[in-house]
């Protein structure tokens, strides 16, 4: 007597020129659709989902905030002039908020793309060369290198500042 296997539980049918997948546990009932995980509202006012009632936090709750409105490194002023926030650990002379000049953006590009490169040049060598993790820690280590990595950065900084007497002029 030869044993058989039990019938499966999905069948595979065409319809429309479609294959479709029966569940056949499911008793005639239509497949659940899973919720998409993205919301509807995405962009809009972003609300608790309970709402207990907290008067402390009520009021955080009352203004309505997008994603526009959240704090970034990099800003506009009410005038449209870009904002850079600078912190003191890598500016000399910060932390401080400076305004650049129109065409200071465009000057900052390949800066940025320079040292995105030399980022990862180094972090290449240092994979094929682990000492020379130890030599760059040591590098950073002294305080005097440190300083002047500061200062040089507060010096590109200021030179793409736009002066006080120019923030004057609108």
């Amino acid at each position: 007597m030869a044993i058989e296997a039990p019938p499966s539980r999905y069948r595979v049918i065409e319809r429309n020129r479609r294959l479709e997948v029966v569940d056949t546990w499911n008793h005639g009932r239509p497949p659940a659709t899973p919720r998409s995980p993205i919301p509807r509202n995405l962009g809009e006012e972003r609300r608790p989902r309970d709402a207990a009632p907290n008067p402390g936090r009520n009021a955080a709750w009352q203004a309505p905030r997008t994603r526009s409105s959240r704090v970034s490194p990099i800003g506009q002023d009410a005038e449209g002039r870009t904002l850079i926030r600078t912190a003191g650990w890598w500016d000399a002379k910060g932390p401080r908020t400076v305004t650049l000049r129109r065409n200071a953006v465009e000057e900052m590009q390949p800066l940025a793309a320079l040292a995105l490169v030399a980022a990862v040049v180094a972090i290449i060598v240092c994979l094929f060369q682990p000492w020379l993790f130890l030599v760059l820690g040591f590098a950073l280590a002294n305080s005097t290198i440190r300083e002047r990595i500061r200062a040089g950065l507060a010096g590109v900084i200021d030179g793409v500042a736009q002066e006080a007497t120019d923030a004057s002029d609108g």
